[in-house]
């Protein structure tokens, strides 16, 4: 039988802390919230390692989708700040984990999700763990969910090219929006903080971080 707290002892001791994680909250939050909860049973086996997990294939109308690491999902995280009463929006929540996190730490979660399964698989997972304070939305990554903002922070889970106005208007005065930005080929952590209705970002570390295609970059043609 496989000692699944065993192995949230393991990522927490040899994943988190020797990666600067040291938001004791963080490092509680994700020793006490069951991974394996949130992927199919095949992918449990893996779903501690130090790596992103495949939960969507690539199809014709968008690339494959994967949790993100361990270690990147609690760099964002500590990155953002996150105090007791915060209000916090989670894009692209897949089948909630991140949620689940975030909602350890804030006061409440809005979760965005696009895939209409997921969404149902994020309800189920949290209402089986019986954590009350996350709602679920269908709905498209990029617009967010502004009739329910806006937020203290808003966490993109994945990697990004460009991030639409439409996300920092819901965010309020010093609020914090977190996400891995694609600069040059290479992803670093980013921290964009809204101030005076002026959004301000801050670089902080190399993270890498599944690309979402809904963040793509508009092309530009030079004749």
């Amino acid at each position: 039988m496989v000692e699944y707290s065993a192995l949230r002892r393991n990522m927490v001791d040899c994943q988190l802390r020797p990666n600067d994680i040291i938001d004791l909250r963080i490092l509680e939050a994700m020793d006490e919230i069951p991974r394996e909860a949130f992927v199919p049973e095949p992918l449990k086996a893996i779903v501690y390692a130090d790596k992103e997990i495949e939960l969507v294939k690539r199809d014709e109308s968008h690339g494959p989708r994967a949790m993100v690491s361990p270690i990147t999902l609690a760099t964002l995280i500590q990155n953002a700040n996150i105090q007791s009463s915060d209000f916090v929006l989670d894009i692209g929540c897949l089948s909630g984990y991140s949620s689940a996190v975030l909602a350890h730490l804030a006061d409440s979660v809005v979760a965005v999700e696009v895939t209409s399964e997921l969404a149902k698989r994020a309800t189920e997972t949290l209402s089986d763990l019986q954590i009350t304070n996350v709602a679920v939305v269908e709905g498209g990554l990029a617009v967010g969910q502004a009739a329910q903002g806006p937020y203290d922070v808003i966490l993109i889970n994945g990697a990004v090219e460009a991030i639409p106005n439409a996300l920092f208007e819901q965010l309020t005065e010093g609020g914090r929006l977190v996400a891995v930005a694609i600069e040059d080929g290479f992803g670093r952590a980013q921290c964009y903080i809204r101030t005076g209705g002026i959004v301000a970002s801050s670089s902080k570390s190399d993270l890498s971080a599944p690309q979402l295609s809904e963040f793509s970059a508009v092309k530009e043609f030079a004749l």
